[in-house]
């Protein structure tokens, strides 16, 4: 349970931390993909994201498994409608598109330590 609120922490706080206040000067001229992926603003905040939803779903309760989801989907959809309203609409949807794979990305490599780290631990029971 400490472990969950201290993701929930993070969340709250990465939302708080990359806000449309901390707009980048600078980057107006770049693909929305080179934009996500070269910002580390960007970078960590969807992988905290895709890691807590990874985190959330490990525990398998519905609610939490819906509303990490649901986070998720918001948080690219803002970022997405945010950079969209800076730099047109096909700038915002490769900004989502590219937070997506990042968060989903980051969401399997941590899915795939759990599976890896439980496999190993219960093997070693036996």
């Amino acid at each position: 349970m400490q472990l969950l609120k201290g993701f929930i922490a993070a969340l709250v706080g990465n939302s708080m931390i990359a806000s449309v206040a901390m707009a980048h000067a600078g980057h107006e001229h770049e693909l929305g993909i080179v934009h996500v992926m070269t910002s580390f603003e960007h970078i960590a905040g969807f992988l905290v994201f895709g890691v807590a939803t990874a985190v959330l779903m490990l525990t398998r309760r519905i609610w939490f498994v819906v509303a990490a989801n649901l986070a998720l989907l918001l948080y690219v959809l803002v970022q997405g409608v945010f950079h969209g309203m800076h730099g047109g609409a096909l700038f915002g949807l490769e900004t989502a598109l590219a937070g997506a794979a990042l968060a989903l990305g980051s969401w399997r490599a941590t899915h795939l330590i759990y599976q890896r780290y439980t496999s190993r631990h219960s093997t070693d029971r036996r």
